[in-house]
């Protein structure tokens, strides 16, 4: 990594976190954004063309990936760290191959479209939901709840 593609930036609190910038960043973050744009509007499809089962699985597939983040209500930690223990969690509803399988597998299941319609929205949406968090820059995070490759500097000086 070049000194153009990083950038030091004081996260709110004070604490200076490392960002990764540069035109491969740039890229991943426009293919994220199609990706998300695409699952979105196709799981808004099925959720309208198949109804009740398949829209609540929409709605479950778009803020379900963040239940993690309420472990950290009335909790200390600093400004964009995430709750220790609820890092696992975070991460496993954040890794894009679970909603994948869920596709997969919803479009290989039942023998109607109906049938694996609210499954099949359900990955679509979670899916999504993933590909705009990495658009907006969020990411799996480490083992001390801060953005995974977004270091403090205060680590990388022994401060």
């Amino acid at each position: 990594m070049t000194a153009s593609q990083r950038r030091d930036v004081a996260e709110p609190g004070g604490v200076a976190r490392l960002r990764v910038t540069g035109p491969g960043v740039a890229a991943r973050r426009a293919g994220w954004w199609v990706v998300g744009a695409v699952c979105a509007a196709f799981a808004v499809f099925e959720a309208v063309k198949h109804g009740s089962p398949a829209s609540y699985l929409f709605f479950v597939g778009a803020l379900g990936p963040d239940i993690p983040l309420l472990a950290q209500l009335g909790t200390r930690h600093e400004p964009g760290q995430l709750y220790r223990k609820a890092v696992p969690f975070y991460n496993v509803l954040h890794f894009p191959w679970l909603p994948l399988a869920v596709i997969v597998f919803f479009s290989f299941y039942g023998s109607t479209n109906d049938q694996a319609a609210p499954g099949f929205t359900l990955g679509l949406t979670w899916l999504a939901h993933i590909a705009v968090d990495r658009a907006l820059g969020y990411g799996l995070r480490d083992r001390n709840g801060w953005q995974r490759g977004a270091k403090s500097t205060s680590d990388q000086f022994g401060a």
